[in-house]
């Protein structure tokens, strides 16, 4: 939801920008198409990050081992 939220601010800051304008090119189309795409990466980065899939084993101070879940570093390089 967050992230959804974020995209739609996104997109009514950059609507709001367009509607202001006498004539909109197609540089500006793009430019805020290119602004999407790197909120939507943005966006697939985080969920990487949050996403924790992978079991890894850990040793803590005293020696004892635990699996603990983390997140898989592949998806997020």
């Amino acid at each position: 939801m967050k992230a959804q939220s974020r995209i739609k601010t996104l997109m009514d800051e950059q609507l709001g920008i367009l509607k202001n304008k006498e004539k909109i090119t197609q540089y500006d189309v793009d430019r805020v198409q290119k602004l999407l795409e790197i909120e939507q990466a943005r966006n697939a980065l985080e969920d990487a990050r949050s996403n924790k899939t992978t079991m890894q084993l850990k040793r803590d101070s005293q020696g004892n081992y635990s699996y603990e879940y983390v997140a898989d570093q592949d998806s997020i390089l």
